[in-house]
């Protein structure tokens, strides 16, 4: 009320005071009009009630319902009548007319034992017990229209209140418009004050209309608007929220740390508390002034100092990686990732840290093993030839001389294909223990690959050179490789050049240097040379010359076989032909191997070779036999084809189809090819042999291991090295050593065929000897394909001469 203007107020006043006095008159006009009314319509009712109690006696009596209902249907015409109901002693309801109640009501007031009656809003009700034989037996209980009771007194009070009630409707009017006016004031009241409370969900309800209700209606409109931009906004929030969410997760997941850094002062002004697990420094530590210059490594307080000083103007994000010390003294590597911003309080640069220890350690993993022999933990050969390249170009620029020493084990294919791969890991591994100790400290060594060592002396000269390269072969061989019990000396041949002189460019000195080791391994190997310049450079074109010669002659078609007889010294007859390879020269000459094989393997062609002299020879055999002439032939194997699956597939392959005989086909490898390739060396005999070929071992003796390996090697044939030969007639060793072999071999059912047969006097000794077969130029030169024939050939001093 007291927001309402002085003027409604006065008219609700007056409103209120004439509506109170037509009040009263009204109450008095009705007070009088009851009072005589009702005393008549009292005794009329009394009087009805009475009649109709003792019309039901005989029927309560009975309990008949039936018959009760019939009385009480007497009163239905009456219009006054709401309900007539009969009840029993125990108010259970026995007979009704009209809408009686369900069960009896007592009642105050009235004689005792009589009628009683009292109002009931617009119901006048009359209850009055029921008699049989003196005693109360059930109850009549009547309902009447008050206002059809008393119609007189009802229409003289409705003349009267025709006029009270216009007089009131009037001022009804006025306060129903002031309270409703109220009401919607104070309703849109509230829905402002909701709006206050952020309920934006709140409407006015109930809205007259007019001002007032458009007024409501304005607030509701701006309750909705307000209530989508807050649903808006909630949304809004509650993504931001799940993005912080994710982002903490994320965070946490790499363990980043957010942080925030004045480059004004050079220093952090923010660091999240997730820091101190990084490094175990509370936020404390991080925010002090000197804390770069405390913990961060001194190589990187440089560039931190740059980094957080001097942001820039990019939004771009800027990345450096640093050292900084942590709680335990120890170095971790973290990364700064941030980003310049202006704010009100000038610059910031703000990101995350991040430790990448790990990784960091993975890159130097990675660039220790990009730069370093996985077996040996030596230099790798592409670092080693970065290193060696930096130094010969210091060397040209500062006018000094440095040293190139290529080294390559003597005995580690031996070692390798003897005792298995992981043994022959373990023999490298070994050397590369032995190697570093003679080295002067500025040395470089490497593992150029397999069994090759480079050693880089930067700055040096040739005496120095050479006096290491003895040092180097004199720690070797004082050490021993140990396998299974069995001794192995350590050995390596060694080539030496020196930059600038003998190359610029690593290329040209690795090439110089090796060309150094191989005439080291031509002198006997276990020894070093020095790379001389005009006479090796002669060796090494003449060499690429005999390259470009076999190159020529595989192409041309300039190779051929030529045959010489292997002869029963005993009965004079050929026991079978060894094929011999023979190239044709520019100028139409001969060649023998000798001058070309070793170049054949440097330079990779001995396959070619070989599988040449494998096609040719088997077609050789089987043209021999669809001639009807069929002979014995041996095919030799180079080491460095030796026992390859290839080469297996091509000797089956070609028997077949050539048509040959594998029972008249002897493969012959050397003693030592045999023992460099020992394990491959015992399976590809096995299976040739298995197939029907035969095996001769050739040069035996010459090795250091002839008898453990001809005990585990199953061959038909053993040659007598030629050495052994020679001398036989005039060396008792010779002819000791020839005897023993006999002896052996016939012990285990192998013959043995003496190479260098020369004369007569040595075909006898070597028949007194033991030696079944012979082969040299005293039975004849080998001769082309065309000369084969199985005939018998004198031999002096035997039955046949």
């Amino acid at each position: 009320m007291n927001r309402l203007r002085p003027s409604l107020r006065l008219l609700l006043a007056i409103a209120v005071v004439l509506c109170l006095a037509l009040a009263a008159v009204a109450w008095n006009t009705w007070r009088m009009l009851d009072e005589r009314g009702e005393e008549q319509v009292d005794r009329a009712l009394r009087e009805r009630s009475a009649l109709l109690a003792a019309a039901l006696e005989r029927s309560l009596a009975a309990r008949n319902g039936s018959e009760a209902l019939a009385v009480l249907e007497l009163l239905r015409d009456d219009r006054s009548l709401r309900f007539a109901a009969l009840f029993d002693a125990q108010q259970n309801l026995l007979a009704s007319l009209g809408d009686a109640p369900p069960t009896g009501m007592a009642a105050t007031g009235g004689p005792a034992g009589g009628a009683r009656l009292y109002g009931d809003g617009e119901l006048l009700r009359v209850e009055r017990p029921v008699y049989v034989a003196g005693q109360v037996a059930g109850e009549l209980s009547l309902g009447f229209e008050r206002r059809r009771l008393y119609f007189a007194t009802e229409l003289a009070r409705q003349n009267a209140g025709i006029v009270l009630v216009g007089m009131l409707l009037a001022g009804f009017g006025f306060i129903s418009f002031g309270l409703g006016l109220r009401r919607a004031l104070e309703a849109i009241g509230r829905g402002l004050e909701a709006l206050g409370r952020g309920e934006y969900e709140h409407r006015v309800p109930g809205l007259p209309p007019g001002d007032v209700g458009e007024l409501g209606n304005a607030v509701n409109r701006l309750a909705g608007a307000l209530g989508e931009r807050d649903a808006s906004a909630r949304a809004q929030q509650q993504s931001m929220r799940q993005e912080t969410r994710r982002l903490a997760a994320l965070l946490n997941g790499i363990r980043a740390v957010v942080w925030e850094a004045d480059p004004r002062k050079g220093r952090f002004v923010y660091v999240a508390p997730e820091v101190e697990e990084l490094l175990g420094h509370p936020v404390a530590v991080w925010l002090q002034g000197d804390f770069c210059s405390t913990f961060v490594h001194p190589e990187d307080r440089l560039w931190v100092g740059g980094f957080l000083t001097h942001p820039g103007h990019s939004v771009r994000s800027h990345t450096l990686d640093l050292r900084v010390r942590n709680r335990g003294g120890e170095y971790r590597w973290l990364r700064l990732i941030g980003s310049a911003e202006a704010t009100p309080d000038g610059p910031r640069l703000a990101g995350l840290l991040l430790d990448v220890t790990d990784e960091k350690r993975g890159e130097e993993s990675l660039a220790y093993l990009a730069a370093h022999d996985s077996l040996t933990g030596l230099y790798n050969r592409h670092r080693f030839q970065e290193l060696l390249q930096h130094h010969v170009d210091r060397a040209r620029e500062a006018s000094v001389g440095g040293a190139l020493l290529f080294i390559d084990l003597d005995q580690f294919k031996y070692i390798n294909d003897s005792y298995g791969h992981q043994t022959g890991d373990k023999y490298l591994r070994q050397v590369a223990r032995l190697l570093p100790g003679p080295l002067p400290p500025d040395a470089v060594l490497g593992r150029l690959g397999g069994d090759e060592f480079g050693v880089l002396l930067p700055v040096t000269t040739p005496p120095l050179a050479e006096a290491l390269c003895r040092a180097l072969l004199t720690t070797l061989n004082e050490q021993e490789f140990v396998h299974e019990g069995r001794r192995t000396p350590f050995s390596a041949s060694i080539g030496l050049a020196f930059f600038p002189q003998h190359g610029s460019h690593i290329s040209e000195l690795l090439a110089n240097a090796d060309t150094a080791m191989y005439e080291a391994k031509d002198q006997g190997r276990n020894t070093f040379c020095v790379f001389e310049g005009g006479l090796d450079q002669a060796r090494m074109r003449e060499k690429i010359h005999w390259e470009d010669r076999i190159r020529s002659a595989l192409r041309e078609e300039r190779l051929s076989l030529v045959f010489q007889p292997i002869v029963d010294l005993r009965s004079g007859q050929v026991h079978h032909y060894e094929s011999l390879l023979r190239m044709l020269g520019d100028g139409g000459e001969e060649i023998r191997p000798a001058a070309f094989i070793a170049i054949a393997e440097r330079f990779g062609m001995i396959r070619e070779l070989d599988r040449w002299v494998v096609e040719t020879a088997i077609a050789t055999q089987g043209a021999s036999r669809r001639v009807g002439r069929p002979v014995n032939l041996t095919i030799n194997l180079s080491a460095r084809h030796f026992g390859g699956a290839d080469l297996l597939e091509l000797i089956r392959d070609a028997t077949l189809r050539h048509g040959a005989d594998p029972a008249a086909i002897v493969f012959e490898v050397t003693e030592t090819a045999a023992v460099e390739n020992f394990t491959t060396a015992r399976e590809f005999i096995h299976a040739l042999r298995a197939a029907g070929y035969r095996f001769a071992l050739d040069d035996f003796g010459a090795g250091f291991s002839s008898l453990h390996y001809l005990k585990n090697l199953t061959v038909d044939f053993v040659k007598i090295d030629g050495s052994f030969i020679r001398n036989i007639l005039t060396d008792p060793t010779d002819r000791i050593f020839v005897k023993a072999i006999a002896n052996l071999a016939a012990g285990l059912g192998i013959e043995a065929i003496a190479e260098f047969v020369e004369d007569e006097a040595v075909i006898a000794l070597l028949l007194e000897l033991g030696i079944p077969l012979g082969q040299g130029n005293y039975f004849g030169p080998p001769a082309p394909a065309f000369a084969l024939a199985q005939a018998a050939l004198p031999v002096p001093g035997t039955a046949s001469a």
